[in-house]
């Protein structure tokens, strides 16, 4: 008590009772009782704050003031309407609006809710922050004193108002509601008051609230005006009749984007459970962010889409993301680890695993180099085979088409069926052993490519999915230095033809998968409402770096391999059509033609136009199952139409057997898509009875090529097998029964060897006795019509 009066200058107690009497007393003369100048001189009142009014010194309040989480807010005191109002002065501050950081010098306040209850949402951090924790009106007097006065019937009334900017009229006046005076805190608490200003329509008009208050023992009112703009509905409500109202997930009602108008509803098939503004996804299910309630289902992978709380790559399994979870952590964007698509299984597996995919990388590149040598080598023979007979022989045509082996017409024609009925595996299906070797057999430089996303994963500012086109060209001229190094070394004449066949067969072969992976550069897709690029759904189709590479690599190469080089073959063998049986040409570009009639030059065009269609529907129509297989059905039906009209090969069994190849690649992709619905309905007895189905198809479908491709290398080098064997058993025992069947078969080969021969010279004098006699009758009717002439 020492300590006060050293710090009191002046202490005057008042009785509560005198206190109460003189505020009576002077109810009409306030200014009597109101500290200024003319009656507070040279004086000065400290610590004029005691818990009990009776212990301080009190006056009538002589303004308001506006208290923020229990921090009072500058005003600044302004004369309008010949009223003096305190009117709220904030500095510009940064507020949370909708995700984004918002710098304002108003009082930004809620609509439709009650300031205390209003909670602002962090979506990057999931948590809620408060707003309000205190919002009142304080009195104050002369002396900027907030005191404890009994003030029990006071009162503040809230108004708010909405002024037009551009008329500078008042809109809109709305008394709220009426404030009672706390005499605990001594406070006018605002807390449970709510105001309906309009988030969506404050940019042409001015928000206002205007506080009025009065005081028992004062005829004049107090008036307190601040300006606020509103803020727009965050996650988890809903906008109705200009306020932002709170979606109740207690009665399944939940919203998970701004600006919405009505609440969406649980969906029990996609969700496990829900809150006013988050989702719980069921495992399967994927959702981009949290500003999205657009839930797709991964169809391709349903285990590597977790669900949960999370979104996006959180919701993936570990080493996938991109949308849906269909890409592999190429990058190591999670922090655990590069991984890359096992072609086998395509599966993500972490890069480490490197002595797995070597033996893979080999095994193809070997399957790659001995389909090319040996389609090669065909050619080569039949070339010479043709020379022969063209130098030696009239009617090499017919002679060539009947002695040739075909062994690359039928390796030629499996491929393509092998790719054909690789389409399957397009519709996300499973089987219970791995199939993936019909697709790799095919497709050999972009399998062997992949082998290589690892270490192209390292190289900075360029994707993948750009840097694996790159590449697959580059194996593919490697194959043809390979080819063309090892013509130098066994046979140096033949090298500049047997280079021009290499790079057509190896443009025939990899067509479809370098203009695959173009189109799905320049093809869009649509996942939960946003634009990824086909073939890599981690990246953002649009982007400034897709669009440089669209123009500056993509369209030129589409332009390049999808038409200039097709319609350049097909300008050439059209003029060319009338010589393309001439030795020069056969040797070049024989492999465009040496399968079909003359009349049918241009259908390995045909083909490829066929294979840039099915590509198409593959890369537009991949997630409508059945809308692809339809296509797909056309597209091989129109073309065993077209084959069944032109029979463009020139044995009547290739023809037979291209139209039978069709029709069970078209059933096979007809099951597949049945396969998919049933896996989908987790129909799993049909499903495995349809997987069998589907592998007798591929197993119909590959028996007579297997067979017939056999059949040329037994009888090809059964001579020399034999012969060898019979050299071998010879030294060992010469008069065993072994020795003696092996000479025995060996003498029938080579008597049937020149019985083909004898057959052929028989067929050549047939055919030149069938010319010599046609020649006769034809110098006999020019003799007879040249003789008459000459009579007349």
């Amino acid at each position: 008590m020492k300590k006060v009066e050293e710090f009191i200058l002046i202490q005057i107690q008042i009785d509560s009772f005198y206190f109460k009497h003189q505020f009576t007393r002077i109810k009409h003369k306030q200014e009597e009782v109101s500290l200024n100048v003319d009656n507070f001189q040279q004086s000065i009142i400290l610590f004029n704050s005691a818990n009990f009014s009776s212990n301080n010194i009190n006056e009538l309040p002589s303004h308001l003031a506006l208290q923020l989480n229990y921090q009072e807010m500058h005003s600044q005191q302004q004369q309008i309407d010949n009223q003096l109002v305190q009117v709220l002065s904030l500095n510009p501050y940064k507020i949370i609006s909708q995700n984004h950081v918002v710098r304002t010098n108003y009082l930004t306040v809620p609509s439709g809710q009650t300031l205390s209850n209003y909670q602002l949402y962090n979506p990057k951090l999931q948590q809620y922050i408060s707003y309000f924790n205190e919002i009142s009106i304080i009195l104050k007097n002369s002396m900027n004193e907030q005191q404890s006065l009994h003030l029990i019937n006071s009162s503040c009334n809230l108004i708010q108002k909405i002024l037009d900017i551009k008329s500078h009229s008042i809109q809109d006046t709305n008394r709220l509601q009426s404030i009672a005076y706390d005499s605990n805190s001594n406070k006018f608490k605002m807390g449970l008051s709510k105001f309906n200003f309009d988030p969506y329509s404050q940019d042409d008009k001015i928000y206002e609230i205007f506080i009025e208050c009065k005081t028992e023992y004062q005829d004049n009112a107090l008036f307190y005006r601040m300006r606020v703009k509103s803020f727009f509905c965050q996650l988890g409500e809903f906008y109705i009749s200009g306020s932002c109202q709170i979606c109740q997930s207690v009665q399944g009602f939940y919203s998970v984007t701004y600006n919405t108008t009505k609440c969406s509803i649980f969906d029990k098939t996609k969700f496990e459970a829900i809150t006013s503004n988050g989702i719980q996804l069921k495992k399967g299910y994927w959702r981009p962010n949290y500003v999205s309630d657009y839930i797709e289902r991964c169809y391709k992978n349903t285990d590597q889409c977790l669900g949960g709380w999370s979104i996006g790559d959180n919701t993936c399994n570990q080493g996938y993301i991109g949308g849906l979870c269909e890409e592999c952590d190429k990058f190591d964007l999670r922090g655990d680890g590069q991984y890359f698509k096992n072609q086998q299984q395509l599966e993500c597996q972490q890069c480490q695993e490197l002595s797995k995919r070597l033996i893979a990388f080999l095994l193809i590149s070997f399957w790659a180099i001995l389909s090319t040598l040996l389609t090669i080598r065909s050619i080569e023979k039949s070339n010479q085979l043709f020379t022969s007979l063209k130098l030696k022989q009239k009617f090499a045509d017919i002679l060539f088409n009947l002695d040739q082996d075909h062994e690359s017409i039928l390796l030629k024609l499996f491929l393509n069926y092998l790719w054909i009925f690789s389409l399957i595996f397009t519709f996300n299906i499973k089987f219970s052993f791995s199939l993936s070797f019909i697709k790799q057999s095919n497709d050999t430089s972009y399998f062997m490519a992949n082998y290589f996303e690892c270490f192209l994963s390292k190289i900075e500012g360029t994707e993948l999915i750009y840097s694996r086109i790159i590449v697959t060209i580059g194996l593919i001229l490697s194959q043809i230095l390979i080819l063309k190094i090892f013509s130098l070394l066994t046979d140096h004449k033949y090298q500049s033809r047997i280079i021009s066949i290499t790079m057509l067969y190896l443009y025939i072969q990899n067509y479809a998968s370098l203009i695959n992976q173009f189109f799905s550069i320049l093809a869009v897709r649509r996942i939960s409402q946003i634009d990824y690029i086909q073939g890599d759904v981690s990246l953002l189709y649009g982007s400034n770096t897709h669009i440089k590479w669209i123009f500056g690599f993509v369209v030129p190469g589409s332009i390049i391999l999808a038409f200039i080089l097709p319609f350049s073959m097909f300008i050439f063998l059209y003029f060319k059509k009338d010589k393309l049986n001439k030795i020069k040409y056969r040797r070049q570009i024989g492999y465009l033609f040496n399968e079909y009639t003359g009349k049918t030059y241009f259908w390995e065009w045909i083909k490829l136009w066929k294979k840039t269609i099915i590509i198409i529907i593959l890369i537009y129509f991949e997630t409508d199952m059945f809308l692809k297989a339809s296509l797909l059905g056309l597209c091989l039906l129109i073309y065993q139409f077209l084959s069944q009209h032109f029979k463009p090969y020139i044995l009547q069994r290739f023809n037979i057997l291209d139209i039978q190849a069709g029709q069970l690649c078209s059933g096979g992709i007809f099951l597949a898509a049945v396969k998919y619905k049933c896996e989908y309905e987790e129909n799993y007895v049909i499903s495995a009875f349809i997987q069998t189905i589907i592998i007798l198809i591929s197993l119909i479908l590959s028996y007579p090529f297997v067979k017939n491709i056999l059949k040329v290398y037994y009888k090809k080098f059964k001579p020399q097998i034999l012969s060898s064997l019979l050299s071998i058993f010879l030294k060992a025992q010469t008069n065993s029964k072994y020795t003696k069947y092996l000479s025995t078969n060996l003498k029938l080969i080579r008597q049937k060897e020149e019985n083909v021969k004898i057959n052929f010279s028989k067929l050549r004098k047939a055919f030149l006795k069938k010319k010599y006699y046609e020649n006769q009758k034809l110098n006999i009717r020019l003799t007879n019509n040249l003789s008459k002439e000459q009579q007349v």
